[in-house]
C-alpha cells in the first residue's frame, strides 16, 4: 500500500496562537487573530483529509471522514466564555449521530501539546 501524505505537520504558530489565545480569550483578540486560527485549522484538515484517505475510507466506509464534519468549531454555541481552549475532531460512525454519542478516534491540539486517542463512547 503506497501511502500519500499532504500533511506536513503543524506550524510553531499553531500552538503560539493558542498560547496567545489563552491569555486574550475575548472575541475582539480573536476578530484580529482569525488568519492565524484558519492557518491551523487548515493543517488540520490536511491531517483529517490524509488519515481518512489513507486508513479510514477504505476499510470503515461506516465512518464519517468529511472534515466540516469531524472537525469540531472552536466557538461555543452559546457559551460562556465563547470558545473552548483547544480544537479538535473524531471520526465516528456516522449513523451513530454525532461526534459525542459513540466510539470515536479524537484529535486535539492544546496550548501545549497534541493529543490523539479512542474515545468508547458515552456509556
Amino acid at each position: 500500500m503506497v501511502i500519500k501524505m499532504s500533511f506536513n505537520g503543524f506550524s510553531k504558530d499553531s500552538f503560539i496562537f493558542f498560547q496567545d489565545f489563552t491569555k486574550n480569550f475575548t472575541s475582539d483578540w480573536f476578530r484580529k487573530n482569525k488568519g492565524r486560527y484558519d492557518v491551523l485549522r487548515l493543517e488540520l484538515i490536511s491531517l483529517f483529509k490524509d488519515i481518512a484517505d489513507n486508513y479510514i475510507k477504505k476499510d470503515h466506509p461506516e465512518f464519517e471522514t468529511e472534515a466540516k464534519y469531524c472537525i469540531a468549531r472552536i466557538n461555543k454555541q452559546g457559551g460562556t466564555p465563547p470558545y473552548w481552549k483547544y480544537l479538535w475532531g473524531a471520526f465516528y460512525r456516522k449513523e451513530m449521530g454525532g461526534k459525542s454519542n459513540d466510539l470515536q478516534f479524537y484529535i486535539t491540539i492544546h496550548p501545549e501539546y497534541f493529543d490523539c486517542g479512542l474515545f468508547l463512547g458515552p456509556y
